[in-house]
This record gives structure tokens, C-alpha cells and sequence, in this order.
């Protein structure tokens, strides 16, 4: 991890503005604990953003029902939920369980992306307080759409793996989607123009950010 950090000197937190959409993308890994109270700050003042839509991406879930991770990382819930919910986040986005769910709690919706190729967890049959949707064993991204009037999330599935992730894949039909949440404005801000697709990878949360 240092080698990669020295060649690829990223910033472990940051944020953006497409039109009337803010995005804040954070590091929720281990070496975020050393600096957790400065970027627990940083959080804080950037979602002070006037920008009527908010969007936050980082690795680690609040919210999850994998059996590895019970209830989600509750350092992460602690440190940074109340701040999404009282800054009026829209939706966050996250990975590190390899399967799909979505969770919602404070007024925000939690997205757990984690089907980008990587092995499949075993998620619970109980699942934690706000649990919406969600589906294991099965590869896909979620799709967020966002206009003047609504953030409109789609989860595509893909395929469909064998339990134990071996065996014959069954490929979905193009554009197969399996959940869907519309976000509707409270006031009509300025078309941004802009869509945005998150889809877990092994190694973390991507974030692509293209014009349309």
C-alpha cells in the first residue's frame, strides 16, 4: 500500500461539483484512523456545500448484513452517518461486501455496491435497522441519473454466479434492473447534465463522472 501511495500521491479525501450536484468522496481504510478527527472535520465543513443535491462515496459500509462484517463498520457509522444525514446527503455509496444492498436511515440512503467481480460474502437472513433491497451472487453497478427534478438510482444486474462462485454465470439481459429508487428535489435546481456510475471493485469504490 505505501508503494502505491508514493507513486499515486491521490488525496484521501476530497470532493467536486457537477452543476447542482456536490460529491464527496472519502478513504474509509485503516490509515484513515491515524487523521480520523481532521477528516471527520474536513466532512463536516464540506457538506456545508449550499448546493441543493449531495452525493458521498467511501469503501467501508455503515450498514451490511455480511456475515464477515455483522451490522456494517460501526466506526464508520459512528464518525460519519449523523454528519451525512445533518448535512442533508442524498445517498452514499460504498463497497468492501461483495454483494448488493441498500439501506436507509437518517433521511440518507445507503448504497453497498460491492458486485464488481470479486468473490461473493454470504450476507445474513436478519438484516440490520433500514434495510430497503439487496441481492447476493450477483454482478452489476448501480446507475445514478441526475436531473433537475430527481437523483434516480438503478442497481443493473449483469450476471447471476453459481453459489461458491463456480460453475456456468447466467448473463442478465442488457439493462436488467433489480432496484430502483427515485430522489425527488424538494425545490427544481438547474439541470446538471451530468450522470454518474459507481460499481465496486475488488480493491474499492470507483467513481466515474462522465458529460451527457
Amino acid at each position: 500500500a505505501e508503494a502505491f501511495f508514493a507513486v499515486f500521491d491521490l488525496p484521501p479525501y476530497y470532493s467536486f461539483d457537477a452543476g447542482s450536484l456536490h460529491v464527496t468522496v472519502l478513504d474509509s481504510n485503516d490509515r484513515a484512523w491515524a487523521d480520523m478527527d481532521t477528516r471527520t472535520a474536513w466532512l463536516a465543513s464540506d457538506l456545508a456545500s449550499p448546493l441543493p443535491r449531495k452525493i458521498a462515496a467511501f469503501h467501508h459500509p455503515p450498514f451490511s448484513s455480511d456475515l464477515k462484517h455483522p451490522g456494517g463498520d460501526q466506526g464508520i457509522r459512528a464518525e460519519w452517518c449523523d454528519i451525512l444525514s445533518n448535512s442533508g446527503v442524498d445517498a452514499a455509496f460504498s463497497a468492501h461486501t461483495h454483494a448488493y444492498e441498500r439501506y436507509r436511515a437518517g433521511g440518507t440512503e445507503y448504497f453497498v455496491v460491492g458486485c464488481g467481480g470479486a468473490p461473493f460474502y454470504a450476507l445474513a437472513e436478519e438484516k440490520p435497522e433500514g434495510y430497503q433491497a439487496g441481492r447476493g451472487q450477483t454482478l452489476g453497478y448501480v446507475r445514478a441519473t441526475v436531473s433537475a427534478d430527481a437523483i434516480d438510482l438503478e442497481m443493473v444486474a449483469v450476471a447471476e454466479v453459481p453459489e461458491g462462485d463456480g460453475g456456468v454465470v447466467t448473463m442478465y439481459p442488457a439493462g436488467t434492473v433489480i432496484d430502483a429508487l427515485r430522489l425527488p428535489a424538494d425545490a427544481a435546481p438547474e439541470s446538471t447534465g451530468w450522470w454518474a456510475v459507481l460499481a465496486a471493485l475488488s480493491d474499492g469504490t470507483a467513481l466515474s463522472r462522465l458529460q451527457g
